[in-house]
């Protein structure tokens, strides 16, 4: 488990989108990242016997 962000470790995507313009003197692209977060760890609480999403007891 990622301590700092409570999810499952490498589960975090970064994805590279290119946002192509036309321009008539140079070539311009902006290019931007999205990322994608993890998904979140669940614990088992013994005591209610069901299982829980581990920040939902941090936070």
């Amino acid at each position: 488990m990622d301590g700092l962000k409570y999810t499952i470790p490498l589960t975090e995507r970064k994805e590279k989108k290119i946002d192509p313009q036309m321009s008539l003197f140079e070539d311009y692209s902006d290019e931007k990242w999205i990322v994608k977060p993890g998904k979140r760890v669940k614990i088992m609480n013994w005591e209610k016997n069901k299982m829980e999403f581990f920040d939902q007891g941090v936070k």
